[in-house]
């Protein structure tokens, strides 16, 4: 009896470890047409990989020849956002776009960046995954 319960926790311990392993990679590629920012970093427009980081709290934007970015999650928004296949959320205020939200498909909606003023939303969705 002893050893099938030890059985059970190493099973349950296993697939937590596989999720959350899993997780750590979840993510998503987006063309961005246009110059943007992520933080307190300028980014021109191009083909960028968006990844959740489960251990650190963020999220990373990477592009090719390019240092990454880490964004501090704020918040979790929910499981619904603008497509099920994940989607980017910009707040446009005058001409500057700045990252707001990443949608990553089976994950919550998550927030790196918060306007106070009125502002316009612009969403880019996938590319590939």
């Amino acid at each position: 009896m002893i050893l099938l319960h030890r059985y059970r926790l190493t099973a349950v311990f296993l697939l937590s470890l596989v999720a959350l392993v899993r997780l750590c990679g979840a993510g998503f590629e987006a063309d961005i047409p246009f110059e943007f920012q992520a933080g307190k970093q300028v980014l021109p427009p191009g083909t960028y990989k968006f990844t959740f980081n489960v251990a650190e709290h963020n999220v990373c934007v990477a592009k090719t020849g390019m240092h990454e970015v880490r964004l501090p999650v704020i918040t979790r928004l929910g499981t619904r956002g603008p497509s099920d296949e994940g989607a980017l959320v910009f707040d446009k205020l005058n001409d500057v776009r700045s990252l707001s939200e990443v949608w990553i498909p089976s994950l919550d909606g998550l927030l790196v960046h918060s306007i106070p003023e009125e502002h316009v939303h612009e969403v880019v969705h996938v590319v590939s995954r």
